[in-house]
């Protein structure tokens, strides 16, 4: 007898604990959700202003690193193929060759993303990360500063259209 009751708290607290864990999810993407909505409403010079702040940290080497990742190893096959415009007959291994040829040398940072925003092969790729992956990685991840992803995330979205903003991007030099 003391089994079964022992068994049943045990499953009301586990029913428990994964409401909680399910409901700390969902107000999670709300608030993400929330944070680029403010992001998107912010106009370009405020937001130039708030990315200079996020630039010399870790953001956009997490942010590159998950591309290179999407983009090496596990990104959407199809689309990546379909995204290649100017050569129609490279397959997925050809482009991921390509694009490790391209960072080849190059360390996450402000000056390979710059390279990256420019390039003619895989700025589109980039921007399609930044739409559809970037998100749902932010989501499902346990970052330490959402907010200021989710910034640098809306800053380069907008370089798609505004090129303009690239130029404003800080690229650091090492001092000899």
């Amino acid at each position: 007898m003391e089994d079964a009751d022992l068994k049943s708290q045990n499953s009301i607290k586990e029913n428990e604990i994964s409401s909680f864990i399910k409901s700390n999810q969902i107000g999670q993407i709300c608030q993400v959700s929330q944070q680029l909505e403010q992001f998107s409403q912010l106009d370009d010079e405020k937001i130039v202003e708030e990315f200079k702040k996020c630039n010399k940290s870790n953001f956009i080497k997490n942010i590159l690193n998950q591309f290179i990742n999407f983009l090496t190893n596990h990104g959407d096959e199809v689309v990546i193929e379909s995204l290649m415009t100017a050569e129609k007959d490279r397959d997925i291994v050809q482009i991921r060759k390509e694009f490790q040829n391209f960072i080849r040398g190059k360390k996450p940072n402000s000056t390979m993303l710059v390279s990256i925003l420019k390039s003619k092969r895989f700025s589109s790729h980039f921007h399609y990360f930044l739409s559809y992956f970037s998100i749902d990685w932010i989501k499902t991840k346990h970052l330490k500063d959402r907010k200021n992803h989710l910034l640098c995330i809306n800053y380069l979205n907008r370089c798609k259209n505004k090129h303009e903003l690239i130029d404003r991007i800080i690229k650091y030099k090492k001092k000899l």
